[in-house]
């Protein structure tokens, strides 16, 4: 599997909403996001959104086919982050190692 800075891709965060609240239904979400290539992390977060997804996608078309499944999945209300550019790029953790 390649990395990311290997390849000629958009890093996207998204916040999702999901359109419906049960065992079944949060279930199928994370089976269908589980089986999506573009997806490569997603979250339970706590908030007004239920789950942050992090995708790698081509292009704009790549991204489109994304949300499309999503709100198949079960996605009700979608944010889309485009990450332009960097701050303050990643650092070491500001904290001691475990002994």
């Amino acid at each position: 599997m390649a990395a990311l800075d290997e390849i000629d891709c958009q890093l996207v965060e998204m916040l999702q909403e999901l359109s419906e609240h049960s065992t079944r239904s949060d279930a199928a979400f994370a089976r269908a996001v589980a089986a999506m290539p573009a997806v490569v992390r997603a979250d339970v977060v706590a908030g007004a959104d239920d789950v942050l997804l992090h995708l790698a996608v081509r292009d704009a078309d790549e991204l489109h086919r994304a949300l499309l499944e999503l709100k198949r999945a079960g996605a009700g209300r979608v944010r889309t982050m485009l990450r332009l550019q960097a701050v303050k790029p990643p650092g070491p953790l500001p904290v001691r190692p475990l002994r």
